[in-house]
């Protein structure tokens, strides 16, 4: 069996221009926190997971952060709040499904309510005419 060495220890060998150790060994992807199915047949739950955009949708993961059962009435959700807070400020991208469901729990602020309330202002201007 050979033994395998980094290309960054052999001799003469320099790093190229622009690019990082960790892009070299293949970190510079983005993180996702998304959905990953769960359950019977028929009968979907979902772990809610960090994982690497490349990975399958039920693949590899980093961290599992939370749990989502849309089939109980109200669904369960269950989240790492502190887990989800260090995933986003390091920048992960959580799906559109995911979103919504960390909007409705206060942890993503919610773009509607931030693009300016016009519509109370426009009603009570149209009925001041």
């Amino acid at each position: 069996m050979t033994n395998l060495t980094s290309t960054a220890s052999v001799p003469g060998w320099e790093e190229p221009p622009g690019r990082s150790t960790n892009e070299r060994e293949g970190y510079a992807h983005v993180i996702k926190l998304r959905l990953r199915r769960m359950g019977a047949k028929k009968r979907p739950s979902y772990r809610i997971v960090a994982a690497e955009s490349r990975f399958p949708r039920d693949g590899r993961f980093i961290e599992a952060i939370g749990f989502y059962d849309p089939l109980t009435e109200p669904a369960t959700i269950t989240l790492k709040e502190d887990r989800i807070r260090h995933w986003l400020s390091n920048g992960a991208q959580p799906t559109d499904t995911v979103r919504d469901i960390l909007r409705r729990h206060g942890l993503v602020a919610d773009p509607r309510a931030t693009e300016g309330d016009t519509t109370g202002d426009a009603a009570t201007a149209s009925t001041a005419v």
